[in-house]
């Protein structure tokens, strides 16, 4: 699937899809500021939530080391992983619905529906970056920049697997060395 990508890219040539040129990182940083102030508390409520694992972690860590305890830890750390992956996709479904103007709600049943597209997506974007980082170092940072973004394609553009990092190629055509 990575191979296929990276034949068409080389069949066609590399024009952005998109005429808007990117904002400098001033305007980036400046919107980015306003929009969390707008939206400090819902933003801020589901952030918080990332908090809760790291606390469980550190408890754990100050348990006398044994071997239960270790093997709590280990169980503790994946669950805080998964968790991690599931607070920030639902961070990013929140900040999604402000950007449209409704109210974030039911991010529990969407982020369920969401979890496993975004997580297979992400782990297909790191095989093809490991692939090409095994091939050589160039063809990683090549597909790392250009599958970027498909883990927000997921969440925004509502597309999967291949689909996301066709869509994310194609916000970074034409723009690679801004990205």
């Amino acid at each position: 699937s990575c191979t296929k990508i990276w034949r068409n890219t080389r069949s066609r040539p590399l024009k952005s899809v998109t005429s808007h040129p990117l904002p400098s990182p001033w305007h980036l940083l400046r919107d980015s500021v306003a929009m969390y102030r707008q939206w400090a508390q819902p933003i801020g409520g589901v952030a918080a939530w990332m908090l809760v694992p790291y606390v469980a972690l550190v408890l754990i860590r100050l348990l006398p080391q044994t071997e239960n305890a270790l093997l709590l830890r280990q169980w503790a750390e994946f669950f805080s992983a998964v968790f991690a992956v599931w607070i920030a996709l639902s961070l990013l479904l929140t900040i999604r619905a402000l950007w449209h103007g409704q109210a974030p709600s039911h991010l529990s049943s969407q982020t369920r529906e969401l979890l496993w597209p975004y997580v297979s997506t992400l782990l297909l974007q790191s095989l093809c970056v490991l692939g090409g980082m095994i091939l050589f170092i160039i063809p990683g940072v090549l597909l790392w920049v250009w599958f970027a973004f498909a883990g927000y394609a997921v969440v925004f553009d509502h597309v999967r697997g291949i689909k996301a990092l066709h869509a994310s190629r194609k916000l970074v055509l034409g723009r690679f060395f801004p990205v």
